[in-house]
């Protein structure tokens, strides 16, 4: 299975805030 960069991008920019939300609220860890 092959994901295009565009659908990886429409992903990323629908998803975005939700997830880092989500990631920043259940994680202890931070990326740089």
């Amino acid at each position: 299975m092959s994901i295009t960069k565009d659908l990886l991008l429409y992903f990323i920019e629908c998803n975005y805030d939700e997830w880092l939300y989500e990631y920043y609220e259940g994680s202890t860890v931070v990326f740089y």
